[in-house]
């Protein structure tokens, strides 16, 4: 029983560090207290105090849908700062551009920045500290929607970007950096990362993306929850969306109910799929992910996550009880829509659907997935359409040198904190990058509190000052550490 307490307890702590599988992303009606256009100046002056750009690209509103203010001072402060840039696009819903160290059609190998304009709405502005699109200084934060996601680690990639030319402006480097700024990442519509992918890939020449992942969290370990433990995430989980539809072709007066009926029918088959068990499937990543954690914890729960192999065995349910636990180890489908099309109260509909969410471990094959689920609603008369479906979940390796470089990097800054690999169940645009095997890390480089993470797409969303200076310097070293390695292997 201790053993399964601790552990327990341990699974929670981990759902801190991917902390996106429970972040909200329902938005509701606008708020105005923004700024509602940006009026570009003939001459845009750079803002050299990166505390103070984030503060002024919080206060230009970026919902989801209209990205272009914010989006137009974001590429005035990169295009005044000396980048050479491209537009991709320029809508009001649909702003996208890159700012690199050297042209594009200079065609170096590129290490791409990724992040998005857009955020999600604030609602209840009421209940901030400070308005949610004040962009607040006060000593210890800035406040706004954004702060984190992901208007603060935009400015620290620019800014890392930045510093890390200065100190290089008078030599060729061997690669590009460049700073690409997406729309629609917050909704995954095909309006900022998957259009520029769809006509711009080629010319990106990317080699390695950074974009957007967990923080450096502490209360991750039980037997020490002061350590400060960064995860890379460099793996997700395949979205495959589907649609059940069955046609009984009863229908009729709601005062007699039928023996069998459209609704009736689709309710059996949801209630087998949500009640079905899905088996815990250890991969190369999930259980480096746990062994990781273990050899950082020398206590009980330590050794229970060092031997998960043999412990998820033993104690599946307890283990599948927690909510990130299974989005991490197992394949998941969850019922987001029912409906039928019928607003009459008193009508037996003949035609009912329902939608599933489902995701999917890396080397899960869709169509055996699908197979499985059939055999799970149990009834024939259901029909399965797909309607979308991400590419397969390709995992970045570990082996790399880019890779060992930037957890050298984060351990360089923050000497006390651990690095491990991590596989985040949600969609975000690095995966778009994945699917294209390019190289793709996702981490954000600074530390971040369990308070100031349940601020995350809530209220009072806040950064704090120092994390975005020091992110800066994290990617500003990684950036020296790549140019080392390439310059020993161009010896080697």
């Amino acid at each position: 029983m201790l053993v399964k307490i601790f552990y327990l307890k341990n699974l929670c702590n981990i759902s801190l560090l991917l902390f996106w599988a429970s972040i909200t992303l329902a938005q509701g009606p606008p708020v105005q207290d923004s700024i509602e256009q940006f009026p570009v100046p003939a001459s845009f002056k750079f803002i050299e105090n990166p505390i103070e750009a984030l503060s002024q690209y919080i206060q230009l509103k970026s919902v989801t849908g209209n990205e272009i203010i914010a989006g137009e001072f974001l590429y005035q402060l990169a295009q005044s700062s000396g980048l050479h840039m491209k537009m991709y696009s320029e809508e009001r819903d649909q702003y996208n551009f890159i700012a690199s160290l050297y042209p594009l059609s200079s065609a170096k190998p590129n290490i791409i920045f990724l992040n998005h304009i857009d955020v999600v709405e604030a609602n209840n502005p009421e209940a901030w500290t400070h308005p949610p699109f004040s962009g607040h200084i006060d000593d210890t934060y800035v406040w706004g929607r954004g702060a984190y996601d992901n208007k603060g680690a935009a400015i620290t990639q620019l800014y890392a970007l930045l510093k890390f030319k200065s100190a290089h402006q008078a030599e060729d480097l061997p690669f590009n950096v460049s700073f690409l700024s997406v729309s629609g990442e917050e909704t995954q519509n095909a309006k900022g990362a998957s259009f520029v992918i769809e006509n711009h890939f080629e010319e990106l020449h990317a080699e390695l993306v950074l974009g957007e992942g967990p923080g450096g969290v502490p209360d991750i370990l039980i037997s020490n929850p002061d350590q400060v433990v960064f995860g890379i995430s460099v793996a997700h989980k395949k979205a495959l969306w589907l649609k059940l539809k069955i046609d009984n072709h009863t229908h009729g007066h709601g005062s007699v109910t039928p023996e069998s009926y459209a609704t009736q029918e689709l309710i059996h088959a949801l209630d087998n799929l949500t009640s079905f068990k899905h088996p815990i499937e250890l991969n190369e990543i999930n259980s480096k992910t746990l062994k990781g954690l273990g050899r950082l914890d020398k206590s009980l729960q330590g050794f229970v996550l060092r031997h998960i192999n043999f412990f998820s065995k033993i104690f599946p349910k307890l283990i599948l009880a927690d909510p990130v636990a299974r989005s991490l180890l197992t394949n998941s489908m969850t019922v987001t829509n029912i409906s039928s099309g019928n607003a009459v109260m008193n009508k037996i509909p003949s035609k009912v659907e329902a939608i599933l969410d489902c995701r999917l471990l890396p080397n899960t094959d869709s169509d055996q997935f699908i197979r499985q689920l059939k055999k799970i609603l149990d009834n024939d008369e259901i029909k399965i359409e797909v309607l979308r479906e991400t590419g397969d979940a390709i995992i970045s390796s570990t082996q790399s040198s880019y890779y060992n470089d930037l957890e050298k990097s984060l351990l360089e800054k923050y000497p006390n904190a651990k690095v491990i690999p991590v596989l985040i169940p949600v969609t975000t645009d690095s995966n778009k990058f994945r699917e294209k095997s390019v190289l793709t890390y996702s981490v954000n480089p600074f530390e971040i509190t369990r308070e100031e993470l349940s601020s995350v797409h809530a209220v009072d969303e806040r950064i704090r000052i120092n994390s975005i200076l020091n992110g800066i310097d994290s990617f500003y070293i990684y950036l020296n550490n790549i140019k080392k390695t390439k310059s020993a292997q161009a010896t080697n």
